[in-house]
């Protein structure tokens, strides 16, 4: 008798197939036969059976499906061969003999070739360990378990063919696995260390021209695949390669790329003591000091995420409008869990305002690589990326970062299924479509906090020696904290200014916007990544809005000013201030939903109505809102007006 995982699920005896069942019903003995001789809960097996979707009567249909499974057995006379079903209180666990199931003898195969000293019997070992693999595992199978056990046992596979190969070139037969080889690579084209075997390989045979070739394929496929470069040990063996160096390559697979493959203990789990740097990673961005006045938020969301959840995972939520310092705080709060989460940190800017938001199907493909795990990235289906990711997940401690979201649209296939993991979001809109998660709103900084700002970047005398300009300098930047921290880098890289001279720079100068940039950091530049990724009926409404001088405004001002209806109106307002272009100010006397500008984000609206608008359209525009006086625009416009 035996029992067939590493191909269809099947069983044979005497070398004849016995038919057990359709798809579910063999998905119950995979699991059993996985998880041989322990027990499998009930929960676990309709979990594993149909995800998070279960028929009413699953356990019923299970019940069915273990008592066919054990006629099946009893036909075969299998407990006289040492195989039994057996029911315990919690669930049921398969007791078979080692050596009648294939994945359990590959294992023990491959375990032996590990302990052998001698070169020749571990290549026998590994050879018989390999021969045992008829296809994709558990063939046939579909569901999240599945696809997550086949990803690592799929890895287990490349690993014993690493070991494989590297025996045989020690042996000096790089000619007769160069066929093999071929094959592992064009299964996995961006798994590194299999690219690096076939490449010393392809040398040692006197093939260094194909050799190069290959590492050109793979680093263009890598740069367009996953925006990344080869890693530094397959730079190395190309360079090796292009000054013929001797003996290259020997024992590339065995060291440096083993640090790039997941260690899988004996039932298929990631085994986290031994997991390397490049299966733990850590992709956070260098912290920032621009979260002061943000101690206790980040307080609070350090408790939120490291509170003991129950079957999910924690997550926390950071909105707020632009420059707001809502990654500032992300990044450092992340910094500080690092030890609560000791398996990894993931980070991704998901660029969620732009037109073509960040793919999350190359997020996943970016972080199952640094997990480890070879994929074929672009063409992978999403869902199958995604039960990927959260099976390598499983049971690990790791962080996952993703800054400027879209929505919750996008974020759905990022999160992870174990309660042993966090997610930590960046968003302007209020992500409320998620449940269970921990919002932290952030708003603008009060005048201490800004002066406390300024006191840490330009030093506390500069401050109080010009307090009133340096309260002033907090006022002009309307309290946003990117604002406050671009004006005080301007004058910690000028010492020899007073306070006051950048203040007059700012009340003087054609729009406050050209004098808060400073490096990287833009004010205009953060707005803009906002204005750009609207449509272009709520561009022309977020312009025109910024000719108007009223401190607030209800939808019938923007619906005049597009000539619109009054609910097509308001519904873009309601766009604008789900992404902080505008503010909710509160409800008129009517009921009215009141709308806002923060000063900077009106100058900016109003840069744009006067380089993107004629001045006969924001006349005509202007002309359709009766109550001028609620109306500011330039001196050539407001012309026109009066003297139409």
């Amino acid at each position: 008798m035996q029992f067939q995982l590493l191909g269809p699920v099947e069983v044979t005896v005497e070398g004849r197939v016995i038919e057990c069942g359709h798809a579910k019903q063999r998905c119950v003995l995979a699991v059993l036969l996985c998880e041989a001789g322990q027990v499998v809960s009930i929960e676990q097996l309709v979990d594993r059976l149909w995800d998070q979707d279960p028929p009413a009567e699953a356990r019923n249909t299970l019940y069915t499906y273990i008592t066919r499974l054990r006629r099946v057995l009893q036909s075969m006379d299998a407990a006289s061969r040492g195989v039994e079903l057996i029911r315990r209180s919690s669930g049921y666990a398969l007791e078979v003999p080692g050596d009648v199931v294939d994945l359990h003898r590959f294992r023990r195969l491959v375990d032996r070739a590990h302990a052998s000293a001698d070169e020749e019997e571990k290549s026998i070992l590994l050879r018989d360990a390999l021969h045992l693999w008829k296809q994709q595992a558990l063939a046939g199978l579909s569901g999240s378990w599945v696809v997550g056990m086949r990803a690592r046992l799929d890895q287990e596979r490349v690993n014993a063919a690493l070991a494989y190969h590297d025996v045989q070139m020690r042996l000096g037969r790089a000619e007769q696995i160069l066929s093999g080889l071929r094959e592992m690579v064009a299964a996995h084209p961006l798994n590194e260390p299999l690219t690096a075997q076939l490449m010393t390989a392809l040398s040692r045979c006197g093939r260094r021209p194909e050799a190069l070739q290959l590492y050109e394929s793979v680093r263009r496929r890598l740069t367009e695949e996953l925006g990344v470069d080869p890693g530094p040990e397959l730079q190395q063996l190309y360079q090796q390669l292009l000054v013929g160096a001797p003996g290259l390559g020997h024992h590339m697979a065995d060291a440096p790329a083993t640090s790039r493959r997941l260690t899988i203990t004996g039932r298929g789990v990631l085994q986290e003591a031994s997991l390397n740097p490049a299966a733990t990673p850590c992709l956070l961005p260098a912290a920032s000091g621009a979260c002061v006045a943000r101690e206790k938020d980040a307080d609070a969301l350090f408790a939120a995420l490291t509170a003991g959840a129950d079957a999910r995972p924690a997550v926390a939520a950071i909105s707020g409008p632009g420059g707001v310092g809502k990654t500032a705080l992300a990044v450092q709060v992340a910094h500080r869990l690092r030890e609560a989460f000791p398996d990894g940190q993931l980070y991704a800017n998901l660029h969620g305002l732009q037109r073509n938001p960040t793919d999350p199907a190359h997020v996943l493909v970016r972080f199952l690589r640094v997990l480890g795990v070879a994929t074929p990235a672009a063409a992978e289906d999403i869902d199958h990326l995604a039960e990927m990711y959260r099976s390598v997940l499983a049971r690990r401690r790791i962080l996952v970062v993703l800054d400027n979201a879209a929505g919750e649209a996008q974020l759905q296939s990022l999160l992870p299924g174990s309660p042993t993991c966090a997610v930590l979001i960046t968003s302007r809109r209020r992500l409320t479509g998620l449940s269970g998660v921990h919002h932290a709103e952030l708003p603008m900084f009060t005048r201490d906090e800004a002066l406390h700002l300024m006191e840490r970047i330009i030093g506390r005398d500069r401050v109080t020696a010009e307090p009133r300009e340096a309260a002033r300098l907090a006022k002009l930047c309307g309290g946003l904290p990117l604002a406050v921290r671009i004006a005080a880098a301007r004058l910690a890289a000028r010492p020899h200014w007073q306070l006051s001279q950048l203040t007059g720079r700012l009340c003087s100068a054609g729009s406050r916007l050209d004098e808060l940039a400073h490096g990287a950091d833009d004010v205009r530049a953060t707005l803009a990544v906002a204005y750009h990724g609207l449509d272009d009926q709520d561009r022309c409404l977020f312009r025109r809005l910024g000719l108007v001088q009223a401190p607030d405004f209800t939808a019938w001002v923007g619906a005049a000013l597009l000539d619109v209806e009054v609910q097509v109106a308001y519904d873009a307002c309601e766009r604008l201030a789900d992404i902080r272009l505008l503010d909710i100010a509160g409800r008129d006397e009517a009921g009215n939903v009141r709308f806002r500008f923060h000063d900077l984000v009106r100058d900016f609206a109003r840069e744009q109505a006067e380089a993107e608008e004629g001045e006969p359209e924001m006349a005509d525009a202007l002309a359709r809102v009766p109550d001028c006086g609620t109306l500011s625009h330039s001196s050539r416009v407001r012309a026109l007006f009066e003297a139409d």
